[in-house]
């Protein structure tokens, strides 16, 4: 099947066959060799020739350090596909890194982009940031309604230094946990339900530990729908209220020069809420002042025809704006 997912299974299947074709082809030569393997194996597994090659690679890389495909040690396939990037001489190294220090196929991808000179980050000049997608190297794949690490880049970039502590109360994916780990910050990461060991189980709703106190940047990307229109909240009003607990406990986790950024998207599908706007007056009543104000669009992709033409019917826009806010404690004057 063309496209296949990368698999153990599919692996050690394209090992064995290989290796029989090798057998088989020794006495040609090596371009020979070459083509006519990758002609069975695009027949044994229905997949074009990049695949073949792209898969032959991998498994070459396995193989080279590894006797037993089928080894309980043996790194997830998506491990190998980062480290075939390399140059063979550095493979062995990696792969050992990896293993011992039981790096994530995040952390293994951003050490191949290092070691190859392509971790370069470019900061956005302007107001509006655009992403296509989430960059595959920062939070876990495929976790629904990830944030896309490009936004936390920038936002680290901009409003942190090397080693300050940035606090993510809603973590998600950890995505931020990623980033942080890229750019040399410390992080601390938590969320009603974790999905990974660095992610703390905590409700930011009633307050963060005390670890989290004196930290420089609090990330903050509500799952507003859900709260809002899966039950997790009764109303809107519940969500506001939670909004209130949330910028009090910002404030008083944060450094006194330290930032909250905001993610935040208004509402069309099930009634017309304008909680970006909402979320910021409830922030500047909280002792919050807005220093930075940046438009992050959504792509349009993500709605449905049926939706679309529902929206038409009804005379009515579909959200796809989205405001990213950065708020800081406003500066108290003491008069003697």
């Amino acid at each position: 099947m063309k496209g296949r997912k990368c698999s153990l299974i599919f692996m050690r299947k394209v090992a064995n066959r290989l290796a029989v074709l090798e057998e088989r082809y020794k006495d040609l030569s090596p371009k020979q060799r070459a083509s006519k393997i990758n002609e069975e194996l695009m027949q044994t597994f229905c997949v074009g020739k990049n695949e073949i090659i792209r898969w032959k690679q991998i498994v070459n890389v396995a193989k080279s350090h590894i006797t037993n495909i089928g080894d309980e040690k043996l790194l997830q396939p998506s491990h190998y596909i980062e480290i075939a990037k390399l140059p063979e001489e550095k493979q062995s190294d990696i792969i050992e890194k990896v293993a011992n220090e039981n790096l994530t196929y995040q952390q293994t991808a951003l050490l191949v982009q290092q070691i190859l000179g392509k971790n370069e980050f470019k900061p956005q000049i302007y107001n509006v940031w655009n992403f296509n997608g989430c960059d595959d190297k920062y939070g876990k794949e495929g976790y629904i309604g990830r944030t896309p690490g490009q936004i936390v880049e920038n936002v680290v970039y901009y409003f942190t230094e090397e080693n300050d502590l940035v606090v993510d109360p809603m973590a998600g994916s950890g995505t931020t946990i990623d980033v942080c780990n890229a750019m040399n910050r410390k992080c601390l990461a938590y969320d009603l339900n974790t999905c990974r060991d660095d992610i703390k189980q905590n409700d930011v709703s009633k307050g963060l530990p005390n670890e989290a106190k004196g930290c420089k940047l609090i990330y903050l990307d509500p799952p507003y729908y859900n709260m809002v229109f899966k039950n997790l909240y009764a109303s809107i009003d519940e969500f506001r209220k939670f909004v209130h607990k949330l910028a009090d406990v910002c404030f008083d986790t944060l450094t006194d020069d330290g930032f909250v950024t905001l993610l935040m998207q208004d509402m069309t599908e099930l009634g017309n809420y304008c909680l970006s706007g909402d979320c910021f007056c409830i922030f500047i009543c909280h002792g919050f002042e807005c220093v930075g104000h940046i438009s992050v669009p959504l792509t349009t992709e993500n709605f449905l025809p049926q939706q679309v033409e529902k929206a038409k019917r009804e005379k009515r826009m579909l959200g796809r704006n989205r405001d990213l806010y950065i708020f800081q404690k406003q500066k108290v004057t003491h008069i003697g």
